[in-house]
């Protein structure tokens, strides 16, 4: 089995296949190298190990948060999940509301309001799913507790700091075609074939972001003198 991998920003975005889904499948795409900034992502293991000594931080998806959130309430009525996903929604309210009246941040009476309740939230939902010493909780809530309570700076990180978004919802819209191409065709012939088509996707995906017409940065391409994109931050 092989994994695509992916990287992007609101400017740029690389595409790549690789058989591994950890951290050398993540250098494969050679930008931790050069990556300072704030790195956004699902929580998946390998992207706190090494390889990603230079990035200034780590921020979690919340959209996958607020995914994961449904099933304690509806499957087993847990009353702390409801709570977080709206706390979490009315945090982005306040944010996005302070954005859109041209401020970089909240007031930090506000901040600490938000966090005091987020702790709360939290030790709601230790409640409801208790402890059990010496013994690695095992249900999906608890693990879910557990990312929300210990990696709360990172959960929190778009409350703090506006350049941080809230998902990483840029990256998950640039494999969109990637997935629609595996439903159809349920994959690729050759790994060839893969990274053509990944190196294709990565292209037209960067030359959006940056104000170009399709069609026009595909013909450019195929008359040899390919659009080169601008750089765009760290």
């Amino acid at each position: 089995m092989n994994w695509v991998h992916g990287a992007a920003t609101d400017r740029l975005t690389v595409l790549g296949v690789y058989d591994h889904r950890g951290v050398d499948g993540i250098k494969s795409l050679k930008v931790l190298d050069e990556k300072t900034g704030i790195v956004v992502h699902d929580a998946w293991p390998a992207y706190w190990n090494a390889g990603f000594e230079k990035v200034r931080g780590h921020g979690l998806c919340n959209a996958h948060h607020l995914r994961e959130l449904l099933a304690p309430a509806d499957l087993d009525g847990q009353r702390w999940s409801e709570r977080m996903t709206n706390l979490l929604l009315e945090m982005l309210a306040k944010r996005n509301a302070a954005m859109a009246a041209g401020r970089n941040r909240l007031q930090q009476e506000q901040v600490a309001a938000f966090e005091a309740a987020y702790d709360r939230v939290i030790r709601g939902g230790w409640r409801e799913n208790p402890r059990r010493a010496g013994k690695r909780q095992q249900s999906k809530a608890a693990n879910l507790l557990r990312r929300l309570d210990e990696h709360r700076d990172e959960v929190l990180r778009f409350l703090h700091d506006f350049a941080v978004p809230f998902t990483n919802n840029e990256i998950e819209g640039d494999l969109r075609m990637t997935k629609l191409h595996e439903k159809i065709s349920g994959g690729w012939r050759s790994m060839e074939g893969a990274r053509t088509f990944l190196a294709i996707r990565s292209y037209l995906a960067t030359a959006r972001k940056q104000g170009q017409d399709m069609l026009d940065v595909l013909v450019a391409a195929f008359e040899g003198r390919p659009w080169m994109p601008a750089t765009a931050g760290p």
